[in-house]
């Protein structure tokens, strides 16, 4: 059995030899010739592998070396702007890496020193010791550029291919944590997603994107077609990661935004509520106009314009004299009245986020009508109101909030077309067609729904 363990380890260790070497010619074949400049750019973290240790049976520790020193070198190569320094390349240096231990037990500032005097960036160490039934490796990671000790690990696990695959993730992460510490990352997402990237006006991907960057000033775009880019320059040192989420407006905003300096469009406001208007009216027999409103508007700088529609249906009485007596009569009308007019309300009272004063006003056209049992008429006249109006937040969730909207003012609800009709002690008298301006004090409640513009 013992002699059968080294003859296992023997072929393990060539066909790991092999599938190394198979690697990495072909991650060579396959790399990408790298222009000229961008590598004369690049700054490069510079890694030594130092020289290796093995003991116990000679002849399956020193077959192991070759393979360690292709493991090392496959696993930097897929690290870009890594370069390896391989045992013996600098023998001067040698000396002052054999021993990880004296190494890690340096202080921060005297590792450092150690890399101005060496321009040395990490140091890999790799020891084994393998007796006849068991085999032990340890690894240590040393990070120069940044002073501390990376990772200092044993491992007592079977040689085999779960045991590469430990080595090359620790040597990989230590190769990235030192190459982001002198680089810088950028991570950009987007709503909507999708949107091409450009950083210096070089296109990089869309989002969701990652890159990363030497140090210095970088200009970023991101943009949609339909959509207003998200500009944005940024001052990056060593290590720096920048998160940047870039909300785009929609091509409905963008109108808006995109529009000369001076016309700013911050949020759409939609109302709907109850108006009261006193009318007092002996004819026709009108006291109480009671109403539905509904409001859209833009706040478009400091004012707010829009449209407002308003509709209200009654019904009117006209006492009449008749040969039963006097008063027994009773004329019906069912009357019917829409307005739709212009809207602008102006603040003047903005002291709290969530609670406003403002004076409004409308004008616009009116339609109304008046029907009888046996005739009808219509007619459309000006319509015009005049208010004060008080506004409190209830809700702001976002970009979208609820608001409260209490208003008092003057009223000119048009020229009101109804019915007049007599009644003679020898028949029923004709109806004739009367108009009247109807106007009084009015108040109204309602609720606003507002969406700012944040995301129009």
């Amino acid at each position: 059995m013992k002699k059968l363990f080294p003859s296992l380890m023997s072929c393990i260790i060539s066909a790991v030899v092999a599938q190394a070497a198979w690697a990495d010619e072909t991650f060579e074949k396959h790399q990408p010739a790298m222009d000229a400049r961008t590598a004369a750019d690049e700054q490069v973290v510079e890694i030594l592998l130092a020289p290796l240790g093995a003991e116990g049976q000679e002849g399956e520790s020193r077959g192991l070396i070759p393979m360690v020193t292709r493991l090392v070198q496959n696993t930097l190569s897929r690290v870009p702007a890594v370069k390896l320094t391989p045992p013996g390349k600098l023998p001067e240096l040698d000396k002052r890496f054999v021993d990880f231990s004296a190494l890690a037990s340096m202080e921060r500032l005297a590792l450092i020193d150690l890399k101005n005097q060496t321009g040395l960036d990490g140091v890999i160490f790799v020891s084994w010791r393998w007796e006849e039934a068991s085999f032990e490796l340890a690894l240590g990671l040393v990070d120069l550029r940044n002073g501390r000790v990376h990772l200092s690990r044993k491992f007592s696990e079977p040689f085999g291919a779960v045991l590469l695959s430990h080595i090359e993730e620790a040597i990989e992460g230590f190769a990235i944590s030192i190459r982001r510490s002198i680089r810088v990352t950028i991570q950009v997402t987007s709503e909507p997603e999708g949107c091409e990237v450009f950083v210096n006006d070089q296109p990089v991907g869309k989002t969701p994107q990652t890159v990363e960057l030497r140090t210095g000033t970088y200009r970023l775009r991101v943009e949609h077609e339909g959509y207003r880019p998200h500009l944005s320059t940024h001052d990056l040192s060593d290590g720096d990661r920048l998160e940047l989420h870039a909300v785009l407006q929609n091509p409905l905003a963008a109108r808006f935004l995109n529009a000369p300096p001076g016309l700013r469009v911050d949020s759409r406001e939609l109302s709907a509520g109850y108006r009261y208007v006193f009318v007092n009216s002996d004819e026709p027999a009108w006291r109480h106009g009671h109403s539905l409103l509904l409001d859209g508007t833009l706040r478009i700088n400091d004012w707010q314009a829009g449209l407002r529609f308003g509709f209200s249906a009654f019904e009117s009485h006209q006492r009449l004299d008749t040969f039963l007596g006097q008063n027994e009569g009773d004329f019906v009308l069912q009357h019917n009245l829409i307005q739709l007019m212009a809207l602008c309300l102006y603040p003047v009272w903005e002291k709290y986020s969530f609670a406003h004063l403002k004076l409004g006003a409308a004008a616009g056209l009116a339609w109304s009508s008046a029907k009888s049992a046996a005739r009808s008429t219509d007619k459309w006249t000006g319509a015009a109101d005049l208010f004060a109006q008080a506004e409190v937040r209830l809700l702001r969730s976002g970009n979208f909030g609820i608001d409260l909207l209490l208003s008092l003012g003057f009223s000119y609800l048009g020229e009101l077309p109804y019915l007049e009709k007599t009644f003679s002690l020898f028949g029923e008298g004709e109806e004739r067609v009367r108009n009247r301006h109807m106007f009084g004090p009015t108040g109204s409640a309602a609720l606003q729904f507002k969406w700012y513009n944040d995301i129009f």
